[in-house]
């Protein structure tokens, strides 16, 4: 088994992505949805191809793009750079890791200096528009898709361990950076969620505690 996680639905129903371990790292595939049969149609067919690795995508509210989470080196300007970064820790004989900095471990993984960055793709895989301007914000949160789009389609929101929750001006113009809408204190225990009013005005966060 391929190990095929995180389905998402877009937003007219006809299409279905979800994170696939098929390739080594794990990539977004994508597959057309046939609502009358309730069965994928066609063939399935991988939509990122980036060497970090690509999880928990979403749709954009007009379905033209995805919002995926890599792991990538914060100083690396695109792809090549990550590559490579990679490829040179796999051949050094030196093995051993220094930290200067938090945080260092995901459950039993080392980060290897990575930090999670948002990235957009467009849902036509024939239009690629990864570039190393688009990952404005370092760790954002990659478990449950904590990201979610404005009804305007302009914006998207995404919490990042940085203690802030940020939100990026989408409209069009993939290379924008996010910007920070709140900042959370070191006392808050509480889980953020990120999701935009209907009105557009602004963006609401519920909380869960965590025990």
């Amino acid at each position: 088994p391929n190990h095929e996680e995180r389905p998402r639905f877009s937003p007219d129903g006809k299409r279905l992505i979800w994170t696939s371990k098929a390739t080594d790292p794990t990539q977004i595939w994508m597959c057309d949805f046939n609502s009358d049969s309730g069965a994928l149609a066609g063939k399935p067919h991988q939509v990122t191809d980036i060497s970090t690795g690509a999880d928990g995508g979403i749709w954009s509210p007009d379905g033209k793009n995805l919002v995926f989470v890599s792991a990538v080196y914060p100083d690396c300007k695109d792809d090549t750079c990550n590559k490579q970064r990679d490829e040179e820790l796999k051949k050094s004989k030196v093995k051993a890791k220094i930290f200067t900095r938090l945080f260092y471990r995901h459950w039993n993984a080392f980060t290897e200096f990575k930090r999670s960055h948002l990235f957009v793709v467009s849902a036509d895989a024939n239009l690629t528009v990864l570039n190393g301007q688009v990952s404005g914000t370092q760790n954002v949160s990659s478990g449950n898709e904590p990201r979610d789009f404005n009804p305007g389609r302009s914006r998207c929101a995404a919490v990042s361990s940085r203690r802030a929750r940020h939100v990026r001006n989408f409209a069009g113009r993939p290379g924008a950076r996010l910007h920070e809408q709140h900042r959370r204190s070191r006392s808050d225990q509480h889980e953020q969620r990120n999701f935009h009013r209907a009105d557009d005005r602004r963006v609401r966060c519920p909380q869960r505690k965590i025990a």
